[in-house]
């Protein structure tokens, strides 16, 4: 049974009980499980049968997260010509160079930084602190974007099923790597517009000795339909190549949409109001079109916020006949902190005509 100075516990029997909050709200620990409510009819919270998600150490052999920031800035000093030693502040928290490259953004909108070498250590900074939020130990933190992942295809029953999965706009390669590691009778690919990025990727997947981790360059290398596709901060990134500075979230996920088969699944996350939430950020639009409707943001930190993108992105999923299965405390079977990856399955409405 779970103790918890913040929770108090209420007996069912030998194996079931409440945990009471602070506030009285109660929630139902059920054969390990835990619900968002009082019911197992509500979404699962946590289930405390999961082994808990891979470390740096078991999938890639290094010892703690400083071994690992250490391959990293050698890798990437030899893309851009710049010391190990300066090549890891790159990409620390309030590095210098990341905030140059998002005042740089934020003052054009210009997508060819993705095509700039510099821009790898946004790739590295966000697979440590963002996807990874790996600790000096070599964790990965709780109900970070990797955990939750891995938690989801414990959900869904699938870590042993065989299947095609692809990572779009997949950066350094973690989400990709982890995804292939504990699913090993699937194939993942992986796809990213970085040939730095794929390359540091490739090097990563080598020291792993994984051989079900594939780089493609196109959808068009993968046979045949896929089983579920991915997208990590990626969909803001997509910009109208007709109207410039505008985001079209949907034109970089449309043909993958398309290419998942019947009960597919597609996962995504990303924090559209990065920017107003954090005064700067690299690569995201002020605005966004969802299939004709528009939203339009201010630049840098703002009282405002909104959860329409999200809610256009899920009405669009909808129209392509994708259905949430998860993010929210209505209707949907779990529920992480910070409802992310957003997972939705591919169920097409037949005629009965």
């Amino acid at each position: 049974m779970l103790n918890s100075k913040n929770y108090t516990i209420e007996k069912i029997n030998s194996t079931d009980y409440y945990m009471i909050n602070k506030k009285g709200v109660k929630y139902l620990v059920e054969n390990n499980i835990r619900y968002m409510g009082s019911k197992n009819s509500d979404p699962i919270l946590e289930d405390y049968n999961y082994p808990g998600t891979p470390t740096i150490t078991d999938v890639l052999k290094f010892s703690d997260r400083k071994d690992f920031e250490d391959w990293l800035a050698k890798r990437a000093s030899h893309y851009t010509g710049e010391t190990p030693i300066q090549a890891k502040l790159n990409f620390q928290k309030k590095s210098n160079l990341l905030t140059q490259l998002a005042n740089e953004w934020m003052s054009n909108r210009d997508t060819s930084i993705y095509n700039d070498a510099r821009y790898l250590y946004e790739s590295i900074h966000c697979g440590i602190y963002v996807s990874g939020e790996i600790h000096k130990s070599g964790s990965i933190g709780k109900w970070c974007e990797i955990d939750k992942l891995c938690k989801v295809f414990d959900l869904l029953k699938l870590k042993n099923a065989n299947l095609k999965i692809v990572d779009l706009g997949a950066g350094l390669g973690l989400t990709s790597i982890w995804m292939a590691y504990i699913m090993p009778n699937s194939t993942v690919y992986y796809l990213d517009a970085s040939p730095e990025s794929e390359s540091i990727a490739g090097d990563m997947c080598a020291r792993s000795g994984l051989k079900n981790l594939k780089f493609i360059n196109s959808l068009s290398e993968i046979d045949g339909e896929i089983d579920v596709a991915t997208g990590f901060e990626f969909v803001e990134h997509i910009e109208d190549p007709i109207e410039k500075g505008v985001g079209k979230p949907f034109l970089g996920i449309d043909s993958v949409l398309n290419k998942i088969k019947d009960n597919g699944i597609f996962m995504y996350s990303t924090m559209w109001n990065a920017e107003q939430n954090n005064g700067r950020t690299i690569g995201h639009f002020l605005t966004y079109d969802f299939d004709g409707k528009r939203l339009n943001m201010p630049a840098g930190k703002s009282d405002q916020r909104s959860r329409k993108h999200h809610r256009y992105f899920v009405e669009g999923l909808k129209k392509r006949d994708f259905h949430i299965l998860n993010g929210g405390r209505r209707g949907t079977k779990w529920d992480f902190k910070g409802h992310t990856p957003y997972c939705f399955i591919k169920e097409v409405v037949k005629s009965t005509n």
